[in-house]
């Protein structure tokens, strides 16, 4: 994880607004690129420290409605778990959803406090398997390989992953294709299918002669 010093100022009136307020916080965050930090801290972390530090006082802390400024300090690797990995997506809190967001770099992932928890986490979900798992749905022939994409009466696609679990893998960048035709795959048949483990190593023995034509 990486351990990061902000301060900076928020409004509290809109971004026309002339109200603002200051903070100066000390947190710990997924480890995630350098070059990420600052843009995140401001997008997907300052909404959620800003809404604790208003639940143990309102008085000194206002509703955030947007940063003004922010600046980084600090940013230090500690030795310390997320505690993300084998966790289910669709039992995460708000805060935890945020960090794999964060952590993952999904950044069609809505912001915090947008929109409701159900939504966030198949937002979370389907966003993950479109990146790690080269999952397509721009189109309805795509959209019609997954068990989890239903239309309602009025034709509309509706995401449903129904009661499967989605457990968190180690973040892994998949270099293969997935150009394959998908009849009906279910997140489950998904999940092991696309696996981030390692594809073992075929080795072949070779003559003496066949090596002296190498």
């Amino acid at each position: 994880m990486l351990k990061v010093s902000v301060s900076g100022s928020y409004y509290t009136e809109g971004s026309q607004g002339k109200e603002n307020t200051n903070y100066d916080f000390t947190k710990e965050i997924p480890d995630i690129p350098e070059n990420w930090i600052l843009a995140l801290i401001k997008s997907r972390f300052l909404p959620i420290w800003v809404s604790e530090a208003r639940k143990a006082n309102k008085n000194a802390w206002k509703i955030f409605d947007g940063v003004k400024s922010c600046y980084l300090a600090e940013s230090v690797e500690i030795a310390k778990d997320d505690g993300l990995k084998d966790k289910d997506i669709f039992e995460m809190t708000e805060v935890e959803l945020q960090n794999v967001a964060a952590k993952y770099l999904l950044t069609e992932v809505p912001l915090p406090f947008t929109v409701p928890i159900k939504e966030l986490r198949n937002s979370v979900a389907l966003n993950y398997l479109k990146l790690y798992k080269g999952i397509k749905v721009n189109s309805n022939e795509d959209r019609e390989r997954l068990a989890f994409f239903k239309r309602n009466i009025s034709g509309e696609w509706l995401l449903d992953f129904g009661e499967e679990a989605f457990i968190l893998e180690e973040m892994i960048h998949k270099e293969e294709s997935f150009d394959k035709p998908i009849v009906k795959q279910t997140l489950s048949e998904i999940l092991k299918t696309n696996s981030s483990s390692k594809p073992k190593l075929q080795t072949a023995i070779l003559t003496e002669e066949e090596l002296s034509e190498l």
